[in-house]
């Protein structure tokens, strides 16, 4: 959100509209142990990791911002609605929603939960835009920054993209290359990937707006991850990395 806000004071722009979708009802499980099955044996890091985040005070970058605490759109009209269940992964909107952001917005900037599909990507005259945050053409999915850490990547990125219906594979409209062979935990890298990420927004719109602007549409897509991925083999090699960084330095 802090990207949200950069573009509004760098750019002659308004938010006309903030679009509040909740997930359907899929009756899924979200409880503990849901929380537990899905972690496995992550579920000892991911607790030791919460336990230092709350010594250290963990950094703005790296936590979630609620939109009551977003200065540029307090006085945007806010529409609430129910995203439709488009395949296993993606979301479409009623077509109420896709009337009201036709009306209001010339770009639409997608914050949260979700891969979008259907008319919405095509419903604001300049499409939508959001945040990879890495190098769609090496790593795709999630968690941001993980993978690249616990592989020993020299580097990683962040990208803005506008979106289509080929997941990542849509218009590169910004992108910062990040060096991270100096990091030490995950929560490194992906505090660096949100602080480079500021002023990325702005850096797209301004491409966006030039009509000499040629955006890269990436020809090749890094492997798709998920946080089932990390098995206890992944577990015991981010361990690994963590404490060999330690004892290099």
């Amino acid at each position: 959100m802090k990207s949200l806000q950069e573009l509004v004071d760098g750019q002659p722009i308004d938010v006309s509209l903030v679009v509040l979708a909740d997930e359907p009802d899929t009756n899924v499980d979200r409880g503990l142990l849901s929380d537990v099955k899905q972690k496995r044996t992550w579920l000892i890091v991911a607790l030791l990791q919460k336990l230092f985040d709350i010594l250290q005070n963990e950094d703005p970058y790296g936590s979630l911002q609620r939109i009551n605490q977003v200065d540029c759109i307090q006085n945007a009209p806010v529409h609430k609605t129910t995203m439709i269940r488009s395949g296993k992964y993606g979301y479409e909107f009623s077509e109420d929603t896709l009337a009201l952001v036709a009306e209001k917005a010339d770009v639409a900037v997608h914050f949260g939960i979700g891969i979008l599909r259907g008319d919405i990507l095509t419903t604001p005259p300049f499409g939508v835009i959001g945040f990879h945050h890495g190098d769609v053409r090496e790593y795709r999915g999630g968690p941001p920054g993980f993978w690249e850490f616990v592989h020993g990547a020299e580097e990683t990125g962040v990208t803005v993209q506008r979106f289509t219906e080929t997941l990542d594979g849509g218009e590169i409209l910004s992108f910062k290359s990040i060096k991270i062979d100096d990091t030490k935990c995950w929560k490194e890298v992906r505090e660096r990937q949100y602080v480079a990420s500021v002023d990325m927004l702005s850096e797209a719109v301004d491409n966006i707006k030039d009509p000499e602007y040629d955006p890269e549409v990436p020809s090749t897509l890094g492997r798709v991850y998920s946080p089932s991925d990390r098995d206890w083999r992944t577990t015991v090699r981010y361990i690994y990395r963590v404490f060999a960084s330690k004892v290099d330095t």
